[in-house]
């Protein structure tokens, strides 16, 4: 993951420099891009058999589970405000107002346009940047 590759790059460049960073990198990138290769070379022929339908069937509860819980962790994150609420016991200080308006606001956007992702979250980058949220 993201924490292995910049262990990986800080150790190898301050043992080797540049050259050592990349290396290293790599060393931890290459494996995992070859399982994937492998996998999707292998998957055509494979895809349509009982049991790695049933596989796939079996993930697909456990990956909700993931996204859900990703949801919610970043929800609790950015829209509520705990560490004020838990000091005042003010029900108004629960809620981050600001920041929960736009993503009311992006979440309308998102189901009336239809437009890509990457758009939406630029425009968020920019206001949250803007007015400080």
């Amino acid at each position: 993951g993201p924490i292995g590759i910049n262990t990986a790059t800080f150790v190898g460049y301050k043992a080797a420099g540049v050259f050592g960073g990349i290396t290293t990198t790599l060393g931890i990138v290459t494996p995992s891009i070859i399982i994937i290769i492998l996998i999707a070379h292998y998957f055509k022929k494979f895809h349509e058999k009982p049991l790695v339908q049933g596989a796939f069937l079996g993930i697909r509860p456990a990956i909700t589970g993931l996204i859900a819980s990703v949801f919610f962790e970043v929800l609790r994150i950015s829209i509520l405000n705990l560490e004020k609420f838990n000091l005042t016991k003010n029900i108004l200080h629960l809620i981050n107002f600001k920041e929960t308006f736009l993503f009311v606001a992006v979440m309308y956007l998102i189901y009336k346009y239809k437009k890509h992702p990457i758009l939406y979250i630029a425009g968020a980058a920019i206001v949250g940047v803007a007015f400080k949220l």
